[in-house]
C-alpha cells in the first residue's frame, strides 16, 4: 500500500515539475504569465491529480 502512495506522489510531483518547466519556458519567450500559470494548473490537475484520484476512488471500491 505504501509503495502505491509513493508512486501516486512521484506521478504528481514529475508531472508538476515538467509543466512548471514547461510554463517558465513560455514565460521566458516572452508569454503571458497568468495564462501560462493557468494553463499550468489546468494541465496538472488533468494529468497529474485526476488519475491518481481515479485509482484511489477505484481501489477503495474494489477494496
Amino acid at each position: 500500500m505504501i509503495i502505491a502512495k509513493i508512486i501516486g506522489v512521484g506521478w504528481m510531483l514529475v508531472w508538476f515539475w515538467t509543466l512548471l518547466r514547461s510554463c517558465i519556458n513560455l514565460t521566458l519567450e516572452g508569454k503571458d504569465p497568468f495564462a501560462a500559470l493557468f494553463a499550468l494548473a489546468l494541465a496538472w490537475f488533468v494529468i497529474g491529480f485526476v488519475p491518481v484520484a481515479i485509482v484511489k476512488f477505484g481501489w477503495r471500491y474494489i477494496g
